[in-house]
């Protein structure tokens, strides 16, 4: 690396190497499909994915070249801004390349375990809204349905645009 800004990525310790592997590999084929990522750094190994001795164990990072920008919480989005964001999303669908299982416990698809584990944990109004959602859920047969990339947490915090009219997710 030179001088500049730089942004680190430090995995949580439950995440297996596999697991970061394929979100190293996911920036690196998304940014080669142009979609506005943080270019990565490489490590001393030749690779983007950097470990580190922790207290316990080995801890995965990633170096990345720091965005300068304002997220979508900051900034109230232009129809440009919409359109331009969407065809970026779309692309993000359109990459084919190997992943393996991971699970996460924000996926669509875990809602029905995650309810289970932490469900006593909502209020009763909160219980009494999710109830429905999860009555219907129980109906759905995840396996039959395509499994593909998808575009993670995506949402206004983790869109950046910067001054000028650059983009990064």
């Amino acid at each position: 690396a030179g001088r500049g800004k730089y942004l680190v990525k430090i995995f949580n310790k439950n995440k297996s190497l596999r697991a970061c592997q394929d979100y190293i590999r996911g920036l690196v084929e998304f940014r080669k499909a142009g979609i506005p990522t943080p270019r990565l750094m490489v490590a001393g190994s030749g690779s983007y994915l950097h470990r580190v001795k922790g207290q316990r164990k080995r801890v995965f990072l990633c170096v990345m070249e720091f965005f300068g920008g304002k997220n979508f919480n900051d900034l109230k989005p232009t129809k440009k801004d919409v359109s331009v964001i969407t065809k970026y999303i779309a692309g993000i669908h359109k990459i084919r390349f190997p992943i393996h299982h991971n699970y996460d416990s924000w996926g669509t698809v875990n809602l029905l375990n995650e309810y289970r584990l932490k469900g006593k944990y909502l209020s009763t109004s909160d219980r009494e809204l999710i109830r429905p959602v999860i009555k219907d859920f129980k109906k759905i047969n995840f396996r039959q349905l395509p499994k593909s990339i998808i575009h993670g947490d995506l949402h206004k915090d983790h869109i950046l645009k910067n001054r000028r009219e650059e983009y990064c997710m």
